[in-house]
């Protein structure tokens, strides 16, 4: 009977012990989480505060952007209406000197 106990009572230790170990490695592991939490609460407020850098950015740029757009289509514009323009100056001159060569063929 008392090696009986005697084994009970050294589970028992053997038993608190492990529990004791188990309790501390779980408060280091709270620890450690609860670190990482506060660090990764850090970087997500950088990454919203760079979020929103970039963001009022773009919204510098939309505007310069869209003039940037709209001067680049004029020029487009400007361009084919100098072609066209070209174009025409080369029809009348032909047409000028066909008139040309009909009024010098019909005096």
């Amino acid at each position: 009977m008392r090696k009986f106990l005697a084994r009970q009572v050294y589970r028992f230790f053997f038993i608190d012990r492990m529990l004791e170990a188990a309790e501390k490695d779980i408060k280091a592991a709270e620890a450690r989480l609860a670190t990482e939490i506060r660090e990764s609460s850090r970087e997500t407020v950088e990454i919203r505060e760079r979020l929103d850098t970039l963001s009022s950015r773009v919204d510098q740029i939309d505007p310069e952007v869209a003039l940037a757009t709209n001067q680049a289509v004029r020029f487009r514009e400007h361009v084919e209406l100098s072609n066209q323009i070209g174009e025409l100056r080369e029809l009348v001159g032909a047409l000028s000197r066909r008139l040309e060569r009909t009024d010098s063929d019909g005096r």
